[in-house]
């Protein structure tokens, strides 16, 4: 059934509660924030890029999806149906899941994974970053693309936010990246995690738009370690 966590309403799928509170004691529900990196090496950015992850459903309906712990992958409701996914990631291990928890309202759903997959905890920016600074690399995840690879423009600017009463803030960056791409992820100049798409759009319906990570990551009920849920 539904649960409000904070005024948002999202729905437990195939996760018995049992599991929910085994999760709970080993705090497992919650996401760990790592520093930025000093410096954005080519190990450092395909530490990020790595946690991007190409997602099929059942229905053979693929999107992008965030590896944001060892075991949890953000990803759109869109993907959600009733059977496992398939998950793939930059270079090329494949993964499976299923959809333990999914948000309509912000679009978001959370795939647990079968089986724990190696990952470098990310760095995540926690606040809505400023309009009009530059330096922000747009990456997408290419539809027929064998692993994870994507597309990457690294000429991103913020040029603003968009409102609605239902998914609130939506990071609006001067990139296309979205129309030739089933999502994924907005990251600044210090391999930070600003915000995450899992959907492709239309060049006509205008430029890049990401949900901010700390939003999406609320969305289905996980918190920043440490950190109260705000959203």
């Amino acid at each position: 059934g539904a649960v409000e966590t904070d005024g948002q309403s999202w729905t437990a799928l195939d996760m018995p509660p049992e599991e929910t509170q085994d999760m709970i004691e080993r705090n497992q529900l919650c996401v760990v924030n790592r520093g930025p990196y000093d410096k954005l090496t080519p190990e450092n950015i395909y530490k990020v890029r790595a946690s991007v992850v190409g997602v099929t459903n059942a229905n053979g309906m693929k999107g992008a999806g965030l590896l944001i712990s060892d075991q949890f992958v953000l990803t759109s409701a869109d993907l959600i149906v009733k059977d496992n996914y398939r998950l793939k990631t930059i270079n090329g291990v494949e993964l499976s899941g299923r959809a333990v928890r999914i948000n309509i309202k912000k679009n978001t759903a959370l795939i647990l994974l079968d089986e724990k997959t190696q990952f470098t905890p990310l760095s995540l920016n926690l606040e809505l970053p400023e309009i009009g600074t530059g330096g922000y690399m747009a990456l997408g995840l290419l539809e027929d693309s064998e692993g994870g690879e994507g597309y990457l423009d690294n000429n991103g600017k913020v040029s603003g936010y968009r409102y609605s009463d239902e998914k609130g803030a939506e990071i609006i960056v001067d990139t296309f990246v979205q129309t030739v791409t089933v999502g994924g992820a907005l990251i600044d100049e210090h391999g930070t995690i600003n915000g995450m798409s899992h959907a492709g759009k239309k060049f006509e319906d205008g430029p890049d738009l990401f949900i901010p990570i700390t939003t999406a990551i609320n969305s289905v009920g996980l918190e920043i370690c440490g950190q109260e849920n705000k959203a």
